[in-house]
């Protein structure tokens, strides 16, 4: 398996008591034994455009740090999921997790949905001969009114 992690997930970005300083080093320590460690390059704009609104968006840039971090976040989930779909396990060691966020507002320390990004049909690429079905089904709130993403390997 590989983690995928940015030493500027150790930042402290929010005060948010969540998000603490000290929160990250334990896992690290755990996982760096036993695993290879990847850094995550930054999601574009338009990876995020793609759950998030425009003027979540600017609300987010507007805080640099914030912004920077979330894009690295939400481009490290985008690299986990397009490696597990390539059968290479993969686990994402990111933060700001981004549960919370919706489309519009974040909530928390939650700025990026970065799930809901990294399995968005069009951030997808897969270069290997394995079809997949993606069906527009789970996450809630998607700009384009859309409920939800599933998943299945075609058969």
């Amino acid at each position: 398996m590989k983690v995928i992690f940015h030493p500027r997930f150790y930042e402290v970005y929010t005060s948010n008591p969540a998000a603490a300083s000290g929160r990250m080093e334990p896992m690290v320590k755990a996982l760096e034994k036993e695993f290879e460690f990847i850094e995550p390059g930054p999601a574009s704009e338009r990876d995020l455009g793609r759950v998030h609104g425009r003027q979540h968006i600017q609300s987010v840039k507007s805080e640099p740090i914030v912004y920077e971090i979330g894009l690295l976040a939400a481009g490290g989930a985008i690299q986990a999921g397009g490696m597990a779909f390539e059968g290479q396990p993969a686990f994402g060691l990111i933060r700001p997790p981004g549960h919370h966020a919706s489309p519009h507002s974040c909530w928390g320390f939650c700025y990026f949905n970065n799930i809901a990004i990294a399995i968005n049909p069009t951030t997808i690429h897969m270069e290997s001969s394995r079809q997949w079905t993606v069906y527009v089904s789970g996450v809630r709130d998607k700009p384009d009114g859309s409920s939800s993403v599933s998943m299945r390997q075609a058969q």
